[in-house]
């Protein structure tokens, strides 16, 4: 087989595949979270939230635009429980005042608001 048929079967291969890619993939969303900052950030958006102290309005706080706005210390952070994990979340940007220690159980997240 030459090298100009090679070129044309890969380059049909190629465009048959990102054609299918485009057809089936259309419209769907999604993320590709490698980072354990990002798995965890994610998995937090997943989940219904309540917090502890009723003093907080969850309408002034836009919890999806925190969470993607925020940076996980792990150093504070208690990752090493077996039911359910703490995470203390730090706000960056327009969120910089505002510090979370969330609990992350099976179905809800338990957060106390720390700083505001």
């Amino acid at each position: 087989m030459n090298f100009s048929k090679k070129i044309k079967l890969f380059s049909f291969g190629l465009l048959l595949g990102i054609f299918f890619l485009i057809t089936f993939l259309n419209g769907k969303k999604l993320s590709c979270n490698y980072g354990p900052e990002s798995r965890v950030i994610n998995n937090l958006k997943q989940k219904k939230w309540v917090f502890k102290k009723k003093n907080i309005n969850q309408d002034t706080l836009d919890l999806i635009d925190f969470l993607e706005n925020s940076k996980v210390v792990f150093n504070k952070s208690n990752t090493r429980k077996d039911s359910c994990r703490v995470y203390h979340l730090k706000g960056i940007g327009k969120y910089q005042e505002i510090i979370i220690n969330a609990e992350n159980c099976s179905k809800v997240v338990s957060a106390e608001l720390i700083k505001s």
